[in-house]
């Protein structure tokens, strides 16, 4: 759309770089300029730096002024740049080594009860860079994060913890983190709480995490609970 409108494009494809959208536009096709990290956990890692690149003389020329302002610090070392051309030199090799390792963790992934975050598509084709899951349930029961107060008073926090559901304990809780300010030591206040709290068919479970409810239901739900926002 804003190439379209002739509204200059910059597209960062650190962590795109060889996938491809619809129709087969590649990442980097769009962008009058296109940026990259070179930074370890890229896709091309030169130990650091990043790239800007651009097939249209105004742009590339706009982008050598730029760098000239900002001195010798710019220039990438010679060894370090040599690191990122190989890996350049090799890319469709090492993406189809990532796309490999992406179909069997999505094959591993139909034998657990674990979705991806983003639906298999004929039009959209990944580089294997990352692998975002969907997993429902309770925190304890998918990956306990253990006692939390425990870990942030390791790391030298001043830890408070109260119910988040009731303000007669969330006040004042606020009121004791304040009062321990100035001592130089964090402060942190820990709120424990239930999903779906206070409405008895949504309590307790994780199935209503993200699902709209019917006028029924809402009006069901706003029921049980205390108005607080006025008439609805």
């Amino acid at each position: 759309v804003f190439t379209s409108l002739g509204v200059p494009v910059i597209e960062d494809i650190s962590e795109s770089m060889d996938s491809y959208y619809e129709d087969g536009i590649r990442a980097g096709d769009v962008g009058d300029v296109v940026i990259t990290s070179f930074e370890e956990r890229s896709l091309i890692s030169s130990a650091g730096g990043s790239g800007a690149f651009s097939g249209k003389e105004a742009f590339v020329d706009a982008l050598k002024k730029e760098a000239g302002k900002t001195g010798r610090y710019t220039d990438m070392p010679d060894l370090n740049a040599s690191l990122g051309n190989m890996q350049l030199l090799k890319l469709e090799e090492t993406m189809e080594i990532r796309r490999e390792i992406a179909r069997a963790y999505q094959s591993s992934l139909q034998k657990s009860e674990a979705k991806p975050f983003l639906p298999k598509s004929s039009s959209y084709k990944t580089n294997g860079y990352a692998f975002p899951l969907i997993i429902d349930g309770r925190i304890d029961d998918v990956a306990g994060v253990g006692d939390l107060k425990a870990k942030w008073e390791a790391f030298g926090w001043d830890v408070l913890v109260c119910d988040g559901h009731d303000f007669k304990e969330i006040l004042p809780a606020f009121d004791r983190a304040k009062a321990m300010l100035g001592k130089g030591r964090p402060v942190m206040i820990l709120m424990k709480t239930d999903m779906g709290h206070g409405v008895d068919f949504m309590a307790g479970t994780h199935k209503w995490h993200g699902k709209a409810t019917n006028e029924e239901q809402c009006r069901e739900a706003l029921a049980q609970l205390e108005e607080t926002l006025g008439d609805y």
